[in-house]
């Protein structure tokens, strides 16, 4: 895994004074792959899986066919496989009766999701994500996260629990998740409406490859870009208690919290 480390997120001066969306401006303090998805033309072709995307249920024989058949034409339409909850070894007769998904979930996607450092009282759930051209959004995670790939490569922004009046959550709701910044993508951050952002946001970028895998503690911010063909799986377990002090996780208890942050930023 290679990192760039942090920095102030600095960008050049020839961007639309306007304040206009940054797709295609950015050249400053990018990696290789920042700079693959802005030169190719790929950020204008990102797609976000949830909530702007239809749900469908398919074979995954004939989703990995459609997946390619999307890649290999270039068409606009979103392929990409999201399935939350991959059961415990013992319960695989949950899973579709496709032979060679459950030999890969059986002897792969298991291996890599049961590290000998967690036990398995403390996951909560295991994910298998596969597709390409996609942006997670930015958001944060009430649980500890460790994201594995298996093939292809991801990139990940991330951003501290201590940012949250830097990146512009979306307006606190009861019942719901609270954890989306109303920026969505960095690469669609207003310099005019996230001024806050550009002024004292601070990002760790990682390029996570295959067999490489990262760790997410809880109340992170961050943003997942999968622009090739990519497989990778996670795991969800519960985070030290001390966690929830953290920002974004009181920021998940009440509207309260950020509100005092926002009052606090503004008097100092």
């Amino acid at each position: 895994m290679s990192t760039s480390g942090s920095f102030n997120r600095n960008f050049s001066n020839d961007e639309n004074p306007n304040g206009d969306s940054i797709i295609g401006k950015l050249n400053v303090g990018l990696t290789a792959m920042d700079n693959m998805l802005v030169e190719n033309g790929l950020v204008t072709r990102l797609y976000h899986p949830v909530p702007f995307s239809n749900s469908q249920v398919m074979d995954f024989g004939v989703f990995i066919s459609e997946l390619n058949a999307v890649l290999l034409q270039q068409r606009n339409r979103l392929m990409y496989l999201t399935w939350r909850g991959i059961p415990a070894l013992e319960n695989l007769d949950s899973l579709p009766a496709h032979a060679e998904f459950r030999f890969f979930i059986r002897s792969l996607f298991h291996p890599t999701t049961s590290p000998q450092f967690i036990t398995e009282d403390c996951i909560i759930q295991r994910n298998l994500w596969v597709g390409a051209i996609v942006t997670s959004r930015i958001h944060f995670d009430a649980l500890d996260n460790v994201h594995s790939c298996i093939s292809g490569t991801k990139l990940f922004h991330l951003y501290p629990p201590s940012a949250l009046t830097y990146l512009y959550p979306n307006p606190w709701k009861q019942d719901a998740l609270n954890n989306f910044s109303s920026m969505e993508s960095i690469f669609l951050a207003n310099r005019v409406q996230h001024s806050k952002f550009f002024q004292n946001a601070k990002c760790w970028r990682a390029e996570v490859k295959a067999g490489e895998a990262i760790f997410i503690p809880a109340g992170w911010w961050h943003e997942v870009f999968t622009f090739q063909e990519t497989v990778s799986a996670n795991i969800w377990f519960k985070p030290n208690p001390v966690a929830r002090f953290r920002p974004t996780l009181m920021h998940l208890k009440s509207e309260n919290y950020y509100k005092f942050m926002l009052q606090r930023m503004q008097s100092s």
